[in-house]
């Protein structure tokens, strides 16, 4: 399973030259995160937006580097199928076929679809080929299967998956997974756009265990001097437990 993978560092990937405070805000994250997994023993946890260009990709990796940097084993699944991003934003230079898709089409097992990205610490499982049925294959049992395998190997298994109010895909995945985590872009989708992705999610029974703000800028927020939650340059956190 541990195929050695290698990638080179982005801005936006934590990495040693990351900025304190970028940091810290992911800190805050994984801390939330492991907290709120100790209640309910949350393992299989999924990233949504409510459209495409939030920063959930970002958020995603970020959260896995986060959480394997606190000696945690961690898997990053990309579970968009009809535009992955995750090799992209690592820069994996070079990597098998095998992905979410060919373990979902029964192509490979799931320890031939994992490889080791030795840069940051943590496994990943990309996407695999773009299949003509994604949302059938997410929703299927091979993916329960897949999702319930990982948490046995696994700390953690964060899935980076579509915009709700795109495609139906998260919604028929989300019921394999332990919750999930809205990553909202500050000033990007509308308040109508937000509080519709999170019912969609709710009337499929999806367990919501909280939010990210992502590019948060307090100058442009009214309330600000009363937050009581940490802020940073980049990402705001807060979390409902």
């Amino acid at each position: 399973m541990k195929k050695h993978i290698h990638s080179a560092d982005t801005f936006e990937v934590l990495s040693d030259k990351t900025p304190f405070t970028y940091l810290e805000a992911f800190k805050t994250f994984r801390t939330n995160v492991e907290f709120v997994s100790s209640l309910e023993n949350h393992k299989a946890i999924m990233l949504v937006s409510s459209l495409s260009g939030e920063g959930k990709t970002t958020a995603s990796i970020n959260l896995a580097i986060a959480l394997a940097q606190n000696g945690k084993k961690v898997v990053l699944c990309d579970c968009d199928l009809r535009r992955p991003k995750v090799q992209r934003y690592l820069r994996i230079k070079a990597a098998s076929q095998n992905g979410v898709s060919t373990v979902l089409g029964g192509e490979c097992s799931v320890d031939n679809a994992i490889g080791y990205v030795e840069d940051f610490g943590i496994y990943v499982m990309l996407s695999g080929h773009t299949p003509p049925n994604p949302g059938e294959l997410l929703a299927s049992e091979r993916a329960k299967a897949m999702i319930d395998e990982l948490k046995t190997k696994f700390d953690y298994v964060i899935c980076d998956t579509p915009p709700v109010s795109v495609v139906s895909d998260t919604l028929a995945f989300s019921k394999h997974t332990d919750g999930a985590v809205m990553v909202v872009r500050q000033n990007y989708a509308s308040r109508a756009e937000i509080q519709e992705a999170v019912a969609k999610l709710k009337n499929v029974e999806t367990k919501m265990l909280g939010m990210v703000l992502n590019d948060y800028d307090s100058r442009k927020d009214i309330n600000y001097k009363y937050d009581k939650y940490y802020s940073y340059k980049n990402y705001y956190v807060k979390y409902k437990y």
